[in-house]
């Protein structure tokens, strides 16, 4: 469960919504996105009506390319970040991830404890104390 905390100054609780890359080849996505879009309603329902949630995404494989239909479903805002023009991808892959938990306040994930850029991003949301949640852990 994600509470809202600390949030005087901003109208708007964004969510990172971030699987590892298994979740498209070794879990049927259907229910990953059916668990994720149950557990972001939930959290819809519990925001106070002075702030409005919003979904962020990156351009890594599993659930991530359907947080914009997530979110289109449930009527909120979604950012979507891609990762910079730099080389080698990992690094990219890296510093989108940096960018997004700069940006946001909570992070929903369903991570396997293996993939390592879901494992960065747990590192990047640690660091800038981001609420997490993680549906697999």
């Amino acid at each position: 469960v994600l509470l809202v905390v600390g949030m005087a100054k901003t109208k708007e609780f964004r969510l990172i919504i971030a699987s590892s890359a298994t979740f498209t080849t070794e879990y049927p996505t259907y229910l990953s996105i059916t668990h994720v879009e149950q557990t972001v309603a939930q959290q819809k329902k519990r925001m106070p009506a002075s702030t409005q949630l919003a979904l962020v995404s990156g351009t890594h494989m599993g659930i991530e390319p359907q947080a914009a239909l997530l979110a289109d479903r449930l009527a909120l805002p979604c950012y979507r970040f891609t990762q910079p023009a730099i080389r080698p991808m990992t690094a990219a892959d890296y510093a989108c991830n940096e960018r997004m938990a700069a940006f946001s306040h909570g992070v929903l994930a369903l991570w396997d404890g293996e993939d390592s850029l879901v494992k960065h991003l747990m590192g990047a949301a640690h660091y800038h104390k981001l609420q997490i949640v993680n549906l697999e852990g």
